[in-house]
């Protein structure tokens, strides 16, 4: 589910994309013209244009209508890469920046309908540490950061220059190989899930410090997915959550436990959603919604139960979403 600045909330899933408008209370959904619709992300540009990953780039008007499916045409270099497309960014009015599998970074222009690309490094050009990219952030208008395979990618609009970090070990003498799957913006550092690792980057020096696994037995990739003052959420794909206190050390566990109806309802982690205030701690599971509450980390799991009224639609939970009139959205595999 992402927030939209038209007052909607748009769904992502795999029978297509979905919006909700909060004003009206009405659910649409948006004719994409595909045989497959899943859709991975949504952007919306400032000049009222919304952009849809679903493999292909997909641009519909104000009014939601489709008006392009950019995608990739065999022997037109202006074309995209690759039908293969994930996150989305833009960077300029009407120049989309899309991550690819295999094909870097295409950048699309509305106006002129055409993909130029940012590819792998070369030893006589510049580009990124690999083709596979993941994600992108953004910190200000000329600053991006591109997370690939073995490396994190700073690209200086200003100047048009590509700088490429990649991921070693402490001692400088190991290149870590696997994705860069989350990164979180900390006081002049990141915390980077690369692989089954946690990493801090120091960004002035350009200096990495691998953090040691807090529990080498759980399984799955890690992901940094809250960070504020001292603490820090990591989520493995399959191994439940840890609760990481730097400045101590101390470091909670919350996982599945067959014998023990308070812990989590699965290991399969899918979604986080923290509120400070009332120090709750929501997490959507493969199977099962959980709540934690923080002051005693006690643990109250909700599941779908057609025989109560009330409960939820599905236990496959996708994503959480709390919006302006206090109301929990919990996305599932089957409903909303």
């Amino acid at each position: 589910m992402i927030k939209s600045i038209k007052n909607r909330i748009y769904i992502c899933s795999r029978p297509g994309l979905f919006y909700y408008d909060l004003a009206t209370d009405n659910v649409q959904s948006i004719e994409t013209g595909l045989k497959t619709s899943e859709v991975y992300d949504v952007l919306e540009t400032e000049d009222g244009l919304t952009n849809a990953a679903s493999r292909i780039l997909l641009v519909f008007n104000k009014e939601m209508e489709l008006i392009n499916s950019a995608q990739y045409i065999p022997g037109d270099l202006n074309s995209l890469s690759v039908n293969a497309v994930g996150r989305l960014f833009q960077s300029d009015v009407g120049l989309i920046w899309a991550c690819t599998n295999g094909y870097g970074i295409n950048k699309y222009n509305l106006k002129r309908n055409r993909f130029t690309s940012i590819g792998e490094r070369t030893k006589n050009s510049e580009g990124l540490s690999s083709q596979y990219v993941s994600l992108i952030y953004t910190e200000d208008d000329t600053s991006v950061w591109i997370g690939a395979f073995n490396g994190l990618n700073y690209f200086d609009r200003s100047q048009q220059v590509v700088r490429n970090y990649y991921v070693m070990d402490s001692s400088l003498q190991r290149l870590h190989k696997g994705y860069i799957h989350g990164i979180l913006p900390g006081k002049r550092l990141f915390w980077l899930g690369v692989g089954y690792r946690i990493v801090k980057f120091n960004i002035p020096i350009g200096e990495w410090k691998m953090i040691e696994d807090v529990r080498p037995g759980l399984g799955g990739v890690v992901s940094p997915e809250y960070y504020q003052n001292d603490l820090l959420l990591i989520r493995r794909s399959a191994g439940g959550v840890w609760l990481y206190k730097k400045d101590s050390g101390y470091v909670k566990s919350f996982e599945a436990s067959p014998d023990d109806p308070s812990s989590l309802s699965s290991n399969e982690v899918t979604s986080l959603l923290l509120e400070k205030e009332k120090q709750i701690l929501w997490m959507g599971t493969e199977y099962g919604l959980n709540k934690i509450y923080l002051n005693d980390y006690t643990i109250t799991n909700y599941y779908s139960d057609p025989d109560i009224a009330g409960s939820l639609g599905n236990n496959h939970i996708k994503c959480l979403y709390r919006d302006s009139k206090n109301r929990l959205w919990v996305g599932t595999g089957g409903v909303v």
